[in-house]
Parts: structure tokens; sequence; C-alpha cells
């Protein structure tokens, strides 16, 4: 079983390209994790930023699945501002391009204009909820590499009557980036409509983007807390959006996903 940090930090060839071979224990279906997939572009597109600008947001378009074989991916620089750097990223697999990756990165600046987020809403204690076990053949591969504590008994295709995914959350091996890691607990949990589905139904993300709010925190201090609700459903496709806080109640980041479902 190979770590997230292995997973998602490729070795590089030069001119902005790294090649790694994915394992099949971080299997989702027939794909990778996305968390794999979007966590191993955003630390190559770290080494090619300066160190005081720190990512802000990444969105990752997925094109195809990306299997337990080998891949390469392609990082440039597109425009380095006053303000920002952005940065694109390129997953290519069997010489077709499997998913693209923007990410924008920028340093801190004095501003008037203050919101502080909220803290996590009321919810039960880790230690006081329901942790999911691994079954192989039953719960995704990549599953085994993170602990859940679910919230609520809704589980994915419980038939529940409300479409949430909330719970706590942290990487069993997590890497030396706490961004990286982010994106792994963002993307770890399923699409809360999948808690409706009385029946196993195959779902698939299409876009996937990722807002970092207070990244302070390392992921190996504790149990991370997340919540995700569904913006809209029809015709197939879903919007979610979900909030990812710290073990100390700061909201770390949030994100949005647009999933296409098969359940006819």
């Amino acid at each position: 079983m190979t770590s997230y940090q292995n997973q998602t930090s490729w070795a590089p060839d030069g001119d902005g390209q790294w090649t790694h071979t994915l394992d099949p224990s971080w299997a989702q279906g027939r794909a990778t994790f996305g968390g794999v997939v979007t966590g191993a572009a955003l630390k190559a597109m770290r080494t090619l930023v300066g160190q005081e600008r720190l990512p802000r947001a990444a969105q990752t378009q997925f094109y195809g699945p990306v299997g337990p074989a080998p891949v390469t991916l392609r990082a440039e620089v597109v425009r380095a501002g006053r303000a920002l750097t952005a940065v694109e990223a390129h997953v290519y697999q069997g010489g077709k391009r499997r998913a693209s990756v923007q990410a924008s990165f920028g340093a801190a600046r004095d501003s008037g204009l203050v919101v502080v987020p909220p803290p996590h809403p009321q919810m039960l204690p880790a230690e006081d909820t329901i942790e999911l076990p691994f079954l192989p053949g039953v719960t995704p591969a990549f599953t085994q590499h993170f602990a859940y504590r679910w919230e609520g008994g809704r589980y994915p295709f419980s038939g529940a009557s409300e479409p949430v995914t909330s719970g706590w959350c942290k990487h069993r091996q997590p890497s030396d980036d706490p961004y990286v890691d982010i994106v792994g607990l963002l993307d770890a949990w399923p699409a809360p409509l999948l808690t409706m589905a009385d029946r196993p139904v195959p779902a698939s993300t299409v876009s996937w983007t990722a807002s970092f709010v207070d990244v302070s925190t390392s992921a190996a201090d504790g149990w991370w807390y997340f919540r995700a609700d569904p913006v809209h459903s029809a015709r197939g496709y879903a919007t979610t959006r979900g909030h990812l806080y710290a073990p100390d109640g700061r909201l770390a980041a949030h994100m949005e996903q647009l999933v296409v479902i098969f359940d006819r």
C-alpha cells in the first residue's frame, strides 16, 4: 500500500514534465482517486512558483479515467503578474490528455476588507460518530488510505431522505505538503446525492474546484470535519459544494464539484 506522499510526488524529468506509475490501491472504480491527480499537479506546480506565493485556488477538469499505469504530467507558468501567478498542468496517459489543472498562486497582502468565516457547524465529536471500515470489493479501493467517521447515518446508497455528506476524516499517511493533503481530504467523500440512491449507481466527476482559506494546520494534527450539500441536481448532473474545517474548527478550504450520475 503506497502513501499519499508517494502517489503525489512524481519524478521530475526536466522541462516541466513529471512521470509516475499509479498504484491500484488508489483506484476509484476504473479511475485513480481524483485527489491524487489534482494533488500531484499542485505539488508539481508549486516547484515552479516562489515560496512566498501560496496556492489560492485550483480547478481540475477530467476528460477521462486516469488508470493504474504510467502517467505523464506537464506543467508551465502561464503568467506571473504583480499579484498572482497562473499555472497550468496537463495529465497524459496512453498518449491522450486525461485531465487539466489550473491554479492561482498569490502572496498575502495587506487589506482592510476582512470577512472571517464562521467555525464549523454544531456536530457530534469525532469520537461519538461511527467509523466506516474499509471493505474490499464494497468501498472504493482508495478509501483504505483515509480514516472516516460518518455523521448522521447518511451513507452512500442508503436511500436517505436528505442528500448530505458529513463527518470527520484524516489521512492515514499524510504527505509533507498541507495544501496537497487538503486536496485529498476535500475529495475523499462521495457526492451527497448518492446518499439518496437506494442501490449502487455509477457517478463520475466532470470538474472540481478547490479554494484555500486557511492552511496553517498540518493534516497530521487530528480529525478534519467535512460537510457537502447539493446545489442542484437534474437530468443526470449534480453540483455540490463542500466545506473542510481544521481540527480546531477554522474553515480551511471549500470546494465545488460537477458530477454526472448514471442512475437510469
